[in-house]
């Protein structure tokens, strides 16, 4: 597939979110869609009241733009389709539910969240799995030792691509604490998996063309349309994602991982997704078991938002560490 095709999405879709934000804020703030702010931790209680749940039109625009270039008869998109709109619509229904009670913490539980997220992800490799694709049962393990190669799991995939897709759903969302953080990691990671998935090909990946060009074609819309919306996200920002785009671009990449069979060279991309992940398991069992604290506050980035770190110092360096873990991953598995 040509790059061109790909650049010519992503500017398109880059666009399209960035034209049309301005109405999409202005229509949100008429029916006072605005975000709730915790009370405890750094001090964003300004941030009151800025619109959010803008993620939809990330998500509209990525699947109106990939079904248009795949086309509604390509069976390789739909599952991709499933993950994303599906989890889109509970992370709708949760940014809702906080806004109507006026309290972040009366959304959808953990529980509910995490029961509809092993759901759509069960149903969309089960849609391919059972449509005949003989290689997508496969883990690609790299390394120097006896543990390097092509491993078929069977229906075992299916276990090993819920875990995938809701630990990435989770772990974007949990990063979506600062202005104009997750936008710009979201097109990082979609930006370096795009590069690979052409470098390296249909049959180095043991995918087909088809499956190759439905990934393709979604990641250049979903890096395209994150970077339209970062430019309204930025400090101070205009716009949050809310969980209807933070939770569903997490499913859709780690999905897009599975499927590809780049878990591993993803977990480089998304390095910073999973420190964020990290920081709020240590600092929940270190609390548990010693009734402290191990940060001042998780996720990470309000642990360096207390320790004197302004807000764009925070993002900055974020962002420059997921380009650096990129870059790592492309430099192992191209160089």
């Amino acid at each position: 597939m040509g790059y061109q095709l790909l650049g010519l999405l992503s500017i398109i879709s880059l666009f399209m979110v960035w034209i049309t934000m301005p109405k999409v804020i202005s229509y949100l703030k008429s029916f006072k869609i605005g975000q709730v702010i915790q009370a405890d931790g750094p001090q964003h209680q300004h941030k009151a009241h800025t619109p959010t749940m803008g993620g939809l039109l990330i998500v509209l625009v990525t699947v109106a733009l990939s079904i248009g270039v795949c086309g509604w008869y390509h069976l390789n998109a739909w599952p991709m389709m499933l993950i994303y709109g599906g989890v889109a619509m509970m992370g709708c229904w949760d940014d809702y539910q906080k806004i109507a009670n006026k309290n972040n913490d009366k959304g959808l539980s953990p529980r509910q969240k995490l029961q509809y997220q092993l759901s759509l992800s069960c149903a969309a490799i089960l849609f391919i799995l059972l449509s005949g694709d003989e290689y997508v049962a496969q883990i690609y393990v790299p390394g120097l030792s006896y543990w390097q190669g092509w491993y078929p799991v069977g229906y075992a995939y299916v276990g090993w691509v819920m875990l995938v897709v809701t630990a990435t759903s989770n772990a974007v969302n949990l990063t979506d604490g600062l202005d104009g953080l997750v936008a710009p990691l979201i097109t990082i990671v979609a930006v370096g998996m795009l590069i690979l998935m052409q470098m390296l090909g249909a049959d180095a990946l043991h995918i087909s063309q088809d499956k190759l060009w439905a990934s393709s074609i979604i990641l250049a819309c979903l890096a395209g349309s994150n970077g339209g919306f970062w430019y309204y996200n930025r400090f101070p920002a205009k716009i949050f994602m809310g969980d209807s785009g933070s939770l569903s671009s997490g499913a859709l990449l780690g999905f897009l991982a599975c499927i590809c069979h780049m878990e591993f060279v993803f977990a480089l991309f998304a390095s910073v997704f999973i420190m964020e992940t990290l920081s709020v398991i240590i600092q929940v069992g270190y609390f548990k078991s010693t009734g402290k604290r191990f940060f001042k506050m998780a996720p990470l980035h309000h642990h360096f938002e207390l320790t004197g770190h302004h807000e764009t110092q925070v993002t900055r360096y974020f962002i420059i560490t997921g380009m650096g873990f990129t870059a790592l991953g492309l430099y192992l598995w191209l160089g």
